[in-house]
C-alpha cells in the first residue's frame, strides 16, 4: 500500500488541523473568561453584602448605646438595608436560616412567610439552599438560573 497525500491535501489537512485548534483555543479563552467574569461578580457580591452588614452592626451598637431594644434596631437595619439598590435594579433582602422572608424590598407580601417551597425554573429551593450554605460555610455562592420574578 502505497499512501501519497498530495500537496493540495496537505494543504487543506494543515488549514484544517489550525482551525480546530483555534476553535479549541477560543473555547478555552470563553471558558477562562466566563469563570474570571464569575469570581469578579461574586467578589463585588461579597464587597456589597459586607456593606450591609456593616448596616446591620451600626444598628445594633446604636441601639447597645442607647440601651434600646433589639427589635428597633432590627427594623431600622431591615429598612436601611431593604433602601439600598446596586447594579442594574438589584436589591437586598434578608431572610433568616428557617427560611423565613424578613424584608423583601419589591414584595414585602413575602415578609414573615416561609420560603422552602419557593424554587427556580429549574426546581431548585433557593432560599434553602441559601439557608444550608451559611449554615454549613457561614457564608457562600449559590449558582441558580437568572430570572427576574422579582424574588
Amino acid at each position: 500500500m502505497n499512501f501519497r497525500i498530495s500537496l493540495a491535501q496537505r494543504i487543506y489537512a494543515i488549514v484544517g488541523l489550525s482551525f480546530c485548534g483555534l476553535t479549541g483555543l477560543a473555547a478555552i479563552q470563553a471558558s477562562n473568561l466566563a469563570n474570571a467574569l464569575r469570581g469578579q461578580r461574586q467578589s463585588e457580591l461579597r464587597r456589597l453584602t459586607q456593606l450591609a452588614f456593616g448596616i446591620a452592626q451600626e444598628e445594633h451598637d446604636a441601639a447597645v448605646g442607647r440601651g434600646a431594644d433589639g427589635d428597633a434596631a432590627r427594623r431600622n437595619a431591615a429598612a436601611r438595608i431593604g433602601a439600598l439598590r446596586f447594579g442594574n435594579g438589584d436589591y437586598y433582602w434578608i431572610n433568616d436560616l428557617g427560611p423565613t422572608m424578613i424584608k423583601h424590598p419589591i414584595k414585602p407580601e413575602l415578609d414573615g412567610k416561609d420560603l422552602r417551597d419557593i424554587r427556580d425554573p429549574t426546581g431548585k429551593q433557593l432560599f434553602v439552599a441559601f439557608a444550608e450554605i451559611v449554615k454549613r460555610k457561614g457564608e457562600g455562592v449559590v449558582e441558580r438560573l437568572c430570572c427576574r420574578s422579582g424574588l
